[in-house]
């Protein structure tokens, strides 16, 4: 075994959080405490116009407060609803999506193994609330050194000033910097953040889905396992 990194930056949502569940299950509490009916309909309508939200974000296109705002307005808007605090279900949204911490399936076991061997960091451009109480809330706490979260750094992934302020904060330099690897499920925010930082990336693709983009990750891996191998150099 010939170790290729010894610093893992580890996307959260969609990588070590399963997001979709934990979604869910805040926008069930949301729901019910506002009175909305709580039908596969209006979960999607309110994925279907958040992932529309966030995929802007990443482009700098709308700032994270005017995502935060626009998506539960969007939403009330959609159903017909004018009775609606935007604001406030959007707050009522982040605290419930902070308590419900859920992991993909593997995502533990995967920390730890790589525990003795690796320092390993989150990079995220998830919210500061719902980012923080769902990793304290988690058995992964223990193998994260540190979460970076673009709301509170004030540049997000996949820019190169946000990576410039991780190297920084971490006191790296160009050869440890070249033993760090990130890995993460998206190719617009994780895999073109670390194109732009000068890090090799892993992309976490489990479900093979087609690269149809000209951003190319040093490596592809649909697995857990696949992730470890590559990290360590095993096989």
């Amino acid at each position: 075994m010939k170790q290729r990194y010894d610093v893992i930056l580890f996307d959260a949502d969609r990588t070590l959080f399963d997001f979709d569940q934990s979604q869910r299950l805040a926008l069930g509490e949301v729901y019910r405490a506002n009175g909305i009916p709580e039908t596969e309909e209006n979960i999607q309508t309110y994925v279907r116009l958040n992932d529309q939200l966030w995929a802007r974000f990443d482009k700098g296109e709308i700032s994270l407060e005017e995502l935060e705002y626009s998506r539960f307005r969007d939403f009330a808007e959609a159903l017909g609803l004018t009775n609606l605090n935007a604001n406030q279900l959007n707050q009522q949204y982040i605290e419930a999506l902070g308590r419900n911490s859920i992991l993909l399936p593997g995502a533990e076991a995967l920390c730890a193994a790589l525990a003795p061997y690796c320092t390993q960091y989150i990079v995220t451009n998830g919210i500061k609330e719902a980012q923080e109480g769902r990793l304290e809330r988690s058995p992964i706490r223990q193998y994260i050194k540190k979460m970076y979260i673009s709301g509170v750094m004030g540049v997000r992934k996949p820019e190169r000033a946000y990576f410039a302020l991780v190297y920084d904060d971490l006191g790296m330099t160009p050869e440890r910097w070249h033993r760090t690897v990130i890995v993460g499920d998206s190719l617009s925010s994780d895999i073109l953040g670390g194109v732009n930082g000068d890090l090799d990336t892993i992309w976490y693709n489990p479900k093979h889905k087609p690269n149809g983009t000209d951003i190319r990750p040093t490596w592809e891996a649909d697995s857990f396992n696949a992730v470890k191998a590559v990290i360590l150099g095993e096989g």
